[in-house]
């Protein structure tokens, strides 16, 4: 079609808001059943900056199912952007319930619990994530982490408190997993300073 082409020259063009008005065109014409038009359209808003049609395009995805974990991730992460940190958390309670093994949410989920003080929630996750994918470092100096941050609590200037009672536990396996981070990886620098400041 016309616009479709049109599109396609003003995308290469870098003439992204025509391109995202031609393939918004070609979308209603199909009914709004072009998945693939669907996904230039979400694309074209991406480049061209345009948050709240962008917005638009990864929910129309999601209830499409379509590319289900980049919409997911993608719009979690502009709603953080946009600073609506509630309908970013909703969209990733959303993300998780419908992707229960993606990698991507369950970090993002992780951050979530870890910034709220949930370290146990976050532990849960990351021995889920761990099960899943027994050779993934990151998550190894994660769990990691958490443990060395139960073990050593830091109020909110970053000032260390009191000890808690199973500080030698914690941090016993906060080493360990910074050792089984180091064995799978051992350029992983950030275990090895962390594992070295225990």
């Amino acid at each position: 079609s016309h616009y479709q082409n049109k599109a396609k020259a003003d995308y290469v063009s870098k003439n992204y808001n025509d391109a995202l008005f031609e393939f918004e065109q070609v979308y209603d014409a199909s009914g709004k059943t072009d998945t693939g038009t669907l996904f230039n359209c979400t694309v074209a808003a991406d480049r061209a900056e345009n948050t709240a049609k962008l917005q638009k395009y990864y929910e129309q995805m999601i209830g499409n199912k379509q590319r289900l974990s980049l919409s997911y991730n993608s719009l979690v992460d502009l709603l953080y952007k946009l600073n609506d940190s509630t309908n970013a958390i909703e969209c990733l309670k959303k993300g998780r319930l419908a992707l229960p093994n993606d990698l991507e949410l369950l970090k993002k989920e992780i951050n979530y619990f870890i910034a709220k003080g949930k370290s146990m929630d976050a532990l849960n996750n990351l021995n889920s994530a761990i099960d899943a994918k027994p050779k993934d470092e990151l998550l190894y100096f994660t769990r990691g982490n958490t443990y060395d941050n139960i073990a050593n609590p830091r109020d909110s200037q970053g000032k260390f408190g009191q000890r808690k009672k199973n500080y030698d536990e914690m941090i016993g396996k906060a080493e360990a997993d910074y050792k089984k981070a180091i064995e799978l990886n051992p350029e992983l620098f950030v275990a090895l300073y962390n594992l070295g400041v225990l």
